[in-house]
């Protein structure tokens, strides 16, 4: 029987991503799905325990959702792929997603030097004497830095050039872009700011939430507060669709998982970041939560029975 293991940064309740009981439920969700693709399934963690060849030394399973501390621990498995949630950086086992794929979604910067026809003009600046040269080329009155490895909305500033400044810390490199407006919303999917997360698996669309951050804020991250719903596949626009399509061609030689934040602005649809560690969602959030959950599921089998 093949063997899948999901690698966390932790496998602690006091730490992500078990330390609270939604994200708990949805990567024990995935185990059993993947139990149920008739897959030998289990949670790993350190790199130590990784001794080569897709053995661990040290390795988590359940057949419940329960409490870390309930986990059974085994020793010595051999995994056929790896899905890395906690940086796994090893090359001698199949990894979702591999090095290529995750450093440029990882990377804003990469992500820019690849996709830039898609997304806001943006400036790599790499002092602080070429981040304010950068923002003076910006048009509008409000600007957006972001750090290139931020994630979840952290190290993201949105607001004239005066308090962006005062605001950033003196860690370069850093991107300057030009703030593109979406309070236009997306017709019948969202009346004001928003974005668009497309997830996509092995260059296939699985579904999409729509995104809209917190009153008074630009970022609609689910960490900074904001609030999220899923639609189906057939309910992704045209646009953003087809856009997500040409970009994951860059992928299509490697086993990839990555979301693709769209939004619709007063610019028309733009590309805003791709992320390669895209958060899990527990299978009772809904049927369309639960139709990606199982369709990672399927895809880690599929890239297991790829493997010799």
């Amino acid at each position: 029987m093949k063997t899948v293991v999901i690698f966390c940064r932790y496998i602690d309740q006091a730490k992500p991503p078990f330390n609270t009981a939604y994200y708990t439920a949805a990567y024990i969700d995935l185990l059993l799905a993947l139990k149920k693709q008739g897959v030998q399934a289990y949670f790993a963690t350190n790199p130590t325990t990784y001794k080569g060849d897709g053995v661990f030394t040290t390795a988590y399973t359940t057949d419940k959702i329960c409490p870390v501390a309930d986990f059974a621990v085994v020793h010595n498995i051999k995994a056929d792929v790896v899905y890395d949630k906690g940086d796994f950086t090893a090359t001698d086992v199949t990894l979702l997603n591999p090095e290529y794929v995750s450093t440029i979604s990882a990377s804003k910067a990469e992500t820019y030097k690849l996709f830039s026809k898609y997304q806001p003009l943006t400036f790599i600046c790499k002092s602080r004497a070429e981040l304010e040269d950068a923002l003076q080329k910006l048009a509008g009155d409000l600007v957006v830095v972001k750090d290139p490895h931020g994630n979840g909305g952290h190290l993201v500033f949105i607001g004239s050039r005066e308090k962006v400044l005062s605001l950033v810390p003196d860690t370069f490199p850093l991107l300057a872009q030009e703030f593109v407006d979406t309070s236009g919303g997306m017709d019948g999917l969202a009346d004001g700011m928003h974005d668009l997360r497309i997830m996509m698996g092995g260059s296939n669309i699985w579904g999409s939430r729509v995104r809209m951050p917190a009153p008074g804020d630009f970022r609609a991250n689910i960490a900074q507060g904001g609030s999220e719903y899923y639609i189906s596949v057939d309910q992704i626009p045209t646009e953003p669709s087809r856009m997500a399509h040409e970009i994951s061609q860059t992928f299509k030689d490697y086993p990839h998982y990555i979301a693709l934040d769209f939004a619709l602005t007063n610019k028309g649809w733009r590309l805003i970041e791709l992320n390669s560690k895209p958060g899990l969602t527990a299978a009772d959030s809904g049927p369309e939560a639960a139709h990606i959950l199982n369709q990672l599921a399927a895809y880690l089998k599929q890239l297991t029975e790829s493997t010799a």
